[in-house]
């Protein structure tokens, strides 16, 4: 099963779509800050695009989402990025989300993904929630496979992906929205299962981020003037260019050995 969460009136390909307002393409009329008829285990894939922020409580929100997951389900979610000022005026969102909000939804320790994006903040373990009150029954463990920023036009083309992550994390009004891809955990699962997930898959994304990111590659303009100065940040980028040693793990060496081993069995296998 493959549900679209606050769907509005176009849910997502191949999902069965949830809304509390009744309307075209609304197959189950619901409040998702209620508990969700549906049973447990049962969703393979669930669409949230810009609709968790109106959550009364997230944390029972996503409690319940992880409760129909099953194992291995993937969660898209696209919510306003925190960090902007027209967000933070917004008296209908009652929820905020930024690069640190998938930390809160796992107990797992192990970083995902750069430690780049996270240098200006803790980096000793993935997980916020570590230290803090033990477990409850059917606390969610999802686990982050993907984070997608988007920024404002005047940003987009201008700087490296180290530049913007320090302006978005030291100034308001540099990126609108932030999109991830999660995955339910309910069972034991070894990194390189989720690594190979990163890296193999093909994540759904909403139809309108697809177009905004089309349109986001035809707004650059090589010759724009970047609408913030770097030069007092410079010792730090410097600093972190230094420490990032190019490397490519194992696990890639061997995920492309196997892409490159299974592309050989097809010619193989389409040779007359």
């Amino acid at each position: 099963m493959r549900i679209d969460i606050g769907c509005g009136k176009r849910p997502h390909q191949n999902c069965v779509g949830l809304d509390r307002i009744p309307g075209e393409g609304v197959a189950m009329v619901h409040d998702f800050d209620y508990p969700i008829p549906i049973a447990d285990n049962s969703v393979d894939f669930i669409m949230a695009s810009n609709s968790l922020q109106y959550a009364a409580d997230l944390p029972k929100v996503m409690k319940e989402l992880y409760r129909i997951c099953r194992h291995k389900a993937v969660v898209c979610i696209v919510a306003p990025y925190a960090h902007s000022t027209s967000h933070m005026a917004n008296p209908r969102f009652r929820q905020s989300f930024n690069e640190h909000s998938p930390r809160y939804w796992t107990r797992h320790r192990s970083f995902p993904g750069n430690l780049e994006e996270y240098y200006l903040t803790r980096t000793d373990t993935w997980s916020l929630l570590v230290d803090e009150d033990p477990a409850e029954a059917g606390e969610p463990d999802f686990r982050l496979l993907k984070l997608e920023l988007f920024y404002y036009p005047p940003y987009q083309g201008c700087y490296d992906p180290l530049e913007l992550t320090i302006l978005r994390q030291s100034q308001l009004n540099v990126a609108d929205q932030i999109m991830y891809h999660l995955v339910a955990i309910k069972a034991p699962v070894e990194e390189h299962e989720l690594e190979w997930m990163r890296i193999s898959e093909q994540l759904e994304e909403p139809e309108t981020i697809t177009q905004t990111r089309s349109l986001s590659r035809m707004l650059i303009k090589a010759e724009e003037e970047p609408p913030f100065c770097m030069d007092s940040f410079e010792p730090v980028i410097m600093e972190q260019k230094r420490q990032k040693a190019p490397r490519t793990s194992n696990l890639r060496r061997t995920v492309r050995k196997k892409n490159a081993a299974a592309k050989k069995r097809r010619k193989i296998m389409r040779k007359p």
